[in-house]
């Protein structure tokens, strides 16, 4: 749980240094060039991710595929010594005389409420608006405060919100379990949301506070959390199909959030838009209490036999 929150926060991490980045550009450069600057500041960050790419090694359950154990072994042995990288071999031998599962198996009656997960709960998370406020923070907090300077702040306090939420459910994963932890925080986000729609339709300037509770209850539950249940749900042999699948849905739902966001707020205004949003995170909470069960300390082969029982009930 934990390995796999560190991955959302790495990248909500990249997030707030891209709006301290913008911040700074913003405030000391002229609005004609600052705009260039900020995207083009992104070449270097991504410069150094091409360069760091050649250093990557490949993975162990590949190379084993492909009859190269001698550097899977070099690899595990890096990571975790060199008895569990035996460990590691042995068990990564007995996967790959599996059969590796496709999309019928997917289909299948075991398989079918995991994979309804695994693409409902990535679209739940964006329809709530996350990817609108992250890549429209300024705009939308300009909304209320009609100051670029203070909107590009209240962008870098978003930012710092989401990183340090972010970091509470890495903390708290393994203690208070998946599915206490995403149902505290989807309703924290519905409550939020609503909130920024009315303080919107009064013409408050103290939408930043439900917007960054928001934020706050996104972070620690939708963001790191959907990707680890994704993690757990599924056998190993479909696992990497299952995930691709699930990273599909939600970065179409981001798209459709983000391509629609400006709309909504020129033809429905920024209340309606929030409105909206609070809306759509009504069936994802009642989605996760019907559906969604806790995964917290049950293995793989646990968390298979329970899908079993439940297609036989």
């Amino acid at each position: 749980g934990r390995l796999a929150g560190m991955f959302q926060f790495n990248i909500v991490f990249g997030i707030l240094i891209a709006f301290v980045s913008n911040y700074f550009i913003g405030r000391y450069l002229t609005e004609a060039v600052a705009w260039r600057w900020m995207l083009g500041v992104e070449a270097l960050p991504a410069l150094v991710y091409t360069l760091l790419c050649f250093s990557i090694p490949e993975s162990p359950r590949w190379l084993v595929a492909n009859n190269q154990e001698e550097k899977a072994m070099v690899t595990m042995v890096r990571i975790g010594g060199l008895d569990q990288a035996k460990a590691q071999l042995k068990e990564i031998r007995e996967m790959i005389k599996e059969k590796t599962g496709g999309f019928r198996e997917l289909f299948s009656p075991v398989l079918r409420r995991p994979f309804l997960i695994g693409i409902l709960l990535p679209m739940f998370s964006h329809l709530s608006g996350i990817a609108a406020i992250m890549y429209f923070a300024p705009n939308i907090i300009n909304e209320a405060i009609a100051s670029v300077e203070s909107s590009f702040m209240g962008a870098v306090l978003v930012g710092l919100v989401n990183s340090a939420f972010t970091f509470v459910a890495i903390q708290y994963i393994e203690r208070t379990g998946r599915r206490k932890l995403l149902l505290i925080g989807v309703v924290g986000a519905f409550i939020s949301l609503a909130a920024v729609g009315i303080l919107f339709a009064l013409d408050s300037t103290l939408i930043i506070i439900p917007l960054l509770f928001y934020v706050a209850s996104f972070a620690f539950s939708y963001g790191p959390i959907t990707w680890v249940i994704i993690s757990e749900i599924f056998p190993t042999r479909i696992r990497g199909l299952a995930a691709s699948i699930g990273s599909f849905s939600l970065m179409v739902t981001g798209f459709f959030i983000t391509l629609t966001n400006p709309v909504l707020i020129e033809s429905i205004q920024a209340s309606g838009t929030f409105f909206l949003y609070a809306g759509l995170t009504l069936p994802a909470i009642w989605f996760i209490w019907k559906f969604v069960p806790e995964t917290k300390g049950k293995s793989l082969e646990e968390i298979e036999r329970y899908w079993k029982q439940l297609k036989s009930k």
